[in-house]
């Protein structure tokens, strides 16, 4: 037996009444693969011997697009792009091997600190234009590499370069591996114009990438994930890197949607800047200070949600 209800307004004029019914969002999501003789109650009214086209299949989930043009590598490189900072000493070259993408950082400049702490001065990119705000996406992709570690990204294409959901730091390993389930939440303002980055300008070796992916996640998908995935407490997390110079990335946790305040003040309790104030959903977040128009020296950052206030250290080297 297959049960619907439906909502109706009828005109109360005697000679025709219709009821019409839809199964599926639309005309290309609807099956017809038979019809039936049933009999329909409708309000304690019944209509007999009627035929209507049904189906008690339940329509196939919905498939999310991948984001990422030429992420198997099969054209190349292209739509990507190898952006290296030559003016710090950073020299690398790339080229597609197997359906991978192999990277060869073969310089970082003198300072191998200042390298760690600034690893996007080498990065393999790509611009995306169809992010949605306040929406979940998922960052997928294998990799191997003699490089320790490498930062995934996806930021402003513009200034001033800020983050749109996610920073993260993957471990690698000499031996493929598979990073799946990097899934992040598009902030309310994000802009149509952004760049999808891996970061490898940590040291000098190189990393292979291929399978790259990056999806919308969708219905009961979604709804899962937030079940099990969500917080349990707030939290603010040590800022990375620190020390800096001149760009940091502020990371934090919610359990429930809120009212978020993030500032920047110096040592007498001053207001540098406000990063942030307004409402965020429940979820794990990332901000990027850019603190190049300060002078070096210790700022702290507090986070003030849900009446509680949580604070760092950060230090700014120039």
């Amino acid at each position: 037996m297959l049960k619907t209800s439906v909502g109706s307004t009828f005109d109360n004029q005697p000679e025709y009444e219709a009821i019409n019914f839809a199964f599926g969002a639309n005309d290309q999501d609807r099956y017809y693969p038979g019809r039936g003789n049933c009999q329909l109650n409708v309000s304690g009214f019944t209509w007999k011997d009627s035929w209507f086209w049904f189906s008690s299949n339940s329509q196939p989930s919905p498939v999310s697009v991948n984001l990422i043009t030429n992420g198997d590598f099969s054209n190349g490189t292209n739509n990507w792009e190898l952006e290296v900072h030559t003016d710090k000493g950073c020299s690398a070259n790339w080229q597609v091997i197997g359906g991978a993408l192999k990277v060869n950082v073969t310089s970082v400049g003198s300072n191998l600190t200042d390298a760690m702490n600034n690893p996007y001065r080498v990065q393999v990119k790509q611009t995306v234009t169809t992010l949605e705000s306040n929406t979940k996406y998922r960052i997928s992709f294998d990799c191997k590499a003699t490089i320790l570690w490498s930062v995934i990204t996806i930021t402003q294409n513009q200034s001033p370069w800020g983050t749109v959901g996610i920073y993260k730091t993957i471990d690698l390993k000499n031996t493929w591996q598979t990073i799946k389930d990097i899934d992040f939440t598009t902030p309310a303002n994000v802009i149509s114009n952004n760049k999808f980055n891996f970061q490898v300008g940590s040291g000098v070796g190189e990393i292979w990438i291929k399978n790259v992916a990056l999806t919308k996640i969708l219905g009961k998908e979604m709804e899962t994930k937030e079940s099990i995935f969500l917080p349990q407490e707030f939290q603010l997390f040590q800022n990375y890197p620190n020390p800096f110079n001149p760009i940091t990335n502020i990371s934090f946790q919610l359990p429930k949607n809120g009212w978020v305040s993030l500032k920047i003040y110096n040592l007498l309790g001053q207001k540098v800047e406000n990063l942030f104030d307004g409402i965020m959903d429940a979820g794990q977040h990332s901000i990027f200070w850019n603190a190049t128009k300060f002078p070096a020296g210790i700022y702290l950052c507090c986070l003030t949600f849900d009446s509680q206030t949580k604070t760092i250290r950060l230090i700014l080297l120039k």
